[in-house]
């Protein structure tokens, strides 16, 4: 059922309609980020090798925090693209959504006018965004303070749609990339070594952060 975000914020804290198990309320989630940084020293001779990742591990709490999942599409006009995506949310998107709900994260999905795939089902409580212009002020009213990023393209919506991460930076959240549930639009040269989706991970571990399904806490 389709309802606007101003009654889907009431029922929100009233606390109306939830699938989430009351006992994760009020917790903590660890997410083991990864940040990339260039060298920059001007006391020595330096290039690109001599730049680094680094991992640091944070804590949040799970009420301040939304999964927001990009354009899980059924159907693209590219079928080898959609193959991989679909591979990807049945290896490591469904897996990721399990666990938000078992932590009590609010989940959104943004298929932006598309069709959702069929291996996606929206339960009560979580939310399909229609109007993601209004996403920013909906969830600063929700109190939301961190945003955690899947879905696709890594390299386009992920990034750049009004919802994606540069402008929900500039809107005031913390937003970091599950950098394993998603995959970028890849071109003749970069299809073999998947070179845009590490070059887009570039972009975000310099700006943002990014972390593995598999070090979700």
């Amino acid at each position: 059922m389709k309802i606007t975000l101003t009654i889907f914020i009431i029922l929100f804290l009233l606390g109306c309609g939830s699938s989430v198990d009351n006992t994760s309320a009020n917790s903590t989630i660890s997410l083991q980020l990864r940040t990339y940084y260039y060298s920059l020293t001007t006391e020595t001779y330096d290039n690109e090798e001599d730049s680094h990742y680094v991992y640091e591990t944070r804590e949040y709490d799970t009420q301040e925090v939304a999964l927001l999942l990009i354009d899980l599409w059924e159907y693209c006009q590219n079928d080898g693209w959609i193959d991989r995506a679909t591979m990807n949310m049945q290896t490591h998107i469904l897996p990721l959504i399990q666990w938000a709900r078992q932590k009590g994260i609010f989940i959104i999905y943004s298929p932006h006018h598309h069709e959702m795939s069929s291996l996606i089902t929206v339960q009560n409580g979580e939310m399909v965004v229609e109007e993601e212009w209004e996403l920013a002020d909906m969830l600063h009213d929700m109190g939301i303070t961190t945003i955690l990023y899947a879905g696709y393209a890594t390299n386009m919506c992920v990034l750049f749609r009004p919802d994606g991460m540069v402008r929900m930076d500039w809107n005031g959240f913390t937003v970091h990339l599950i950098r394993d549930c998603s995959i970028a639009v890849e071109t003749q040269e970069t299809l073999a070594t998947e070179g845009a989706y590490h070059a887009a991970l570039n972009i975000i571990d310099t700006r943002y952060g990014s972390t593995l399904l598999e070090e979700l806490n």
